[in-house]
């Protein structure tokens, strides 16, 4: 065949470049999804027992403050704990049902499904907190700081605890040991002035700084946490 008969092949059959190739190319990837929206997409994935959790917690804690001014941070301290754990326990989710493996393989790493939950359910309970601390001191006459620090010592305790232990081994393989931290914490919110603890009697210096230690250390576990999750699922 020669030169000019391929030619004449080419031109017949030649097809028109593309005009709009990379309009049509952007169309194809996924949009673009913002932290918030990302937030609010897994919180629907969320269990209802974790909501449930800090609904529990909270309405005592209202109810508490018009009945027993005196008591009521105490036995907040001694639910919050349970929210805690019971939040803990949601960031293995994808490891207990076998799903890491289909996670990872989305469009979102698991690592940043995970954040995101734990993202929304800090979220909450930091609602809770405040929303306590700011009835209980109206009815106590106590600071909001110390009020705030009071009950969220324990909930930090629980969390930085319970988050320590799901990053060793008998805690990866026992799920529910987190929840037994938070058990024995709350145990001593609750009973601790029985035992000779004077919990109540500690200045809002102490409990200020007692918080924001814990809250340090809870951060450093949810960090490393993150970190691992690729490794540990």
């Amino acid at each position: 065949m020669n030169r000019a008969l391929r030619a004449q092949i080419r031109a017949a059959f030649s097809y028109p470049e593309p005009t709009r190739k990379r309009a049509f190319l952007r169309k194809l990837r996924p949009p673009g999804v913002g932290m918030i929206e990302m937030v609010l997409t897994q919180a629907a994935y969320i269990r209802g027992r974790v909501w449930v959790a800090a609904g529990a917690a909270l309405i005592p804690a209202l109810l508490g403050a018009f009945r027993l001014p005196g008591n009521a941070a105490r036995l907040m301290g001694a639910l919050l704990p349970f929210s805690a754990g019971i939040a803990v326990l949601e960031t293995r989710r994808s490891r207990d049902y076998s799903m890491a493996e289909l996670e990872r393989a989305t469009r979102f790493s698991l690592r940043s499904v995970v954040f995101a939950r734990m993202l929304a359910i800090g979220a909450v309970d930091l609602g809770v907190i405040l929303l306590s601390a700011a009835a209980l001191s109206a009815r106590s006459g106590l600071p909001v700081p110390r009020t705030t620090a009071e009950i969220s010592a324990p909930f930090l305790a629980a969390a930085w605890a319970g988050l320590y232990i799901e990053r060793t081994p008998l805690g990866r393989r026992h799920g529910h040991l987190s929840m037994a931290a938070s058990a024995l914490i709350s145990a001593l919110a609750l009973g601790g002035e029985d035992v000779g603890l004077s919990l109540s009697a500690l200045p809002s210096g102490a409990w200020m700084a007692a918080s924001g230690a814990l809250a340090v250390l809870t951060a450093r576990e949810v960090c490393i946490t993150l970190s691992r999750t690729e490794e540990w699922a």
